[in-house]
């Protein structure tokens, strides 16, 4: 999970009221201050007596740098689960030490013993009973009353362990895996894609949690991966503010920043429960609308104006939730449509976008009138979407509109039905925008005036 980046303890462990998760939840606390409890003893044992405690203290010293690491993030919780079990270890050894009772016991079954050998003064007592004997003055002792208090320490966290257990996780998906693969055998190699110490050629940016599959199956190098903050400095948090960023330029300004030349997306609505709290991002309150499904979350309308919401959801066109994108250009899609009920018709499972300078078109048009300019394409496996976007004359009437399409090149594969029209009120014409054009920011000029269309002749996108 992703929370294993998160600090160890959030928040308060009161419920407002005794119930039994809160004991199970104060033992489990409890039993977490263990090491340095145990530590601060040793350490002040070891200024009293002498240096015969030293190793000791050195050991513990090693097991409370690796609690403070869990501390800090959960996931060292893995790593110090060992120096848990040596820490508790000795917690028990001081307290059967310190018994009286234990004491008393073990006295008895020497004296037991002994006497069961035919020497003093054990001898004299009568025969022990069964339960006695297994228990006390047996050969097992020692084994019984190590696993009684094995399962008592432990039983309490048998239902914690059961209220968290999820089912194993499935296998990567076939659409997943076979996006990987493409992105394999169609985007430029890197030298190193492993190396996190070396800048590569170009970058990919996804989703964390895909990133290890990214670099061993697609080979190609991440900004972040499933370790999160260890890779090329935070791309966790750079990651965060790509996914969050309300405008294109934000998003674009991530990509610049980490050499970002491929977008690997995926829906992650439901997975970004506490995750965007590392960027100031309260999810659930800003992001989740009421939902007409009762317990099933539905994204709100501030989640929808992402832009990386409008590229994967609306394929980066205009829409209701805010301008299109200029700079993001779909090039693959998977096949399978993954019908989750927040999303559009025919959404599927993965998305890559390739980030382009994106070709310029200027013209003239009317002072302070609209110009819509459009393109429709057809994706690798068959479906159809209209890119549109809008441009604003200025006073003077030129305008200037930015695409991320080519419509006489192939998309990589991704490919337009036909030419681009632009068109106002009053004319329209058509045009075509190269491969070239888009990838290396070029100008593509128009004019309504030889080029253009009557108003009546012109074709209007979704027609």
């Amino acid at each position: 999970s992703i929370n294993e980046f998160q600090p160890l303890f959030q928040g308060s462990l009161w419920p407002g009221a005794v119930t039994i998760r809160f004991l199970i939840d104060v033992l489990y606390t409890a039993g977490f201050f263990l090491p340095p409890a145990v530590a601060a003893r040793e350490i002040y044992l070891a200024l009293r007596r002498g240096t015969e405690r030293y190793s000791t203290v050195l050991l513990l010293v090693w097991i409370v740098l690796f609690w403070l690491l869990a501390l800090e993030q959960k996931r060292w919780a893995n790593a110090n689960a060992a120096c848990m079990a040596v820490a508790i270890g000795m917690a028990f050894a001081v307290v059967l030490e310190k018994s009286t009772a234990f004491q008393h016991t073990l006295k008895d079954f020497r004296e037991w013993r002994s006497g069961r050998n035919g020497a003093g003064a054990g001898a004299d007592r009568p025969p022990a009973g069964l339960l006695q004997r297994v228990l006390l003055h047996s050969r097992r002792t020692v084994w019984a009353g190590s696993l009684l208090l094995f399962l008592g320490f432990l039983l309490p966290y048998y239902f914690l362990v059961q209220e968290i257990y999820v089912a194993p996780v499935r296998p990567i998906s076939p659409d997943l895996y076979n996006s990987l693969i493409w992105l394999r055998e169609n985007t430029p190699r890197t030298k190193d894609p492993w190396n996190p110490r070396t800048k590569p050629e170009y970058a990919v940016l996804g989703s964390w949690d895909i990133g290890h599959w990214i670099q061993y199956i697609a080979e190609r190098p991440t900004v972040v991966n499933n370790f999160g903050y260890q890779l090329r400095g935070n791309g966790l948090e750079d990651w965060l503010s790509f996914e969050f960023a309300a405008t294109e330029e934000d998003a674009a300004a991530v990509c610049r920043k980490r050499g970002v030349r491929y977008v690997f997306m995926t829906d992650l609505f439901y997975n970004m429960d506490t995750l965007p709290g590392l960027i100031g991002i309260d999810f659930k309150s800003e992001y989740i609308s009421p939902s007409p499904l009762g317990h099933v979350p539905m994204p709100g309308e501030k989640y929808l104006r992402r832009a990386a919401s409008r590229m994967f959801y609306l394929d980066g066109s205009m829409s209701p939730y805010g301008e299109a994108l200029s700079h993001f250009r779909l090039v693959f899609e998977s096949n399978t449509p993954t019908e989750l009920p927040h999303q559009p018709q025919n959404t599927k499972e993965v998305k890559i976008y390739e980030f382009v300078k994106g070709a310029r078109v200027v013209g003239k048009a009317d002072p302070g009138g609209k110009v819509a300019i459009a393109c429709r394409l057809v994706t690798n496996f068959g479906r159809t979407f209209d890119y549109e976007t809008v441009a604003l004359a200025d006073a003077g009437g030129r305008f200037i509109a930015e695409v991320p399409y080519a419509s006489s090149d192939n998309n990589i594969m991704v490919t337009a039905a036909g030419p681009y029209v632009a068109y106002t009120e009053k004319s329209a014409l058509f045009f075509h925008v190269s491969g070239a054009d888009v990838t290396e920011g070029r100008e593509v000029a128009i004019d309504f005036k030889k080029q253009g269309l009557a108003a009546r002749k012109h074709i209007r996108m979704g027609q």
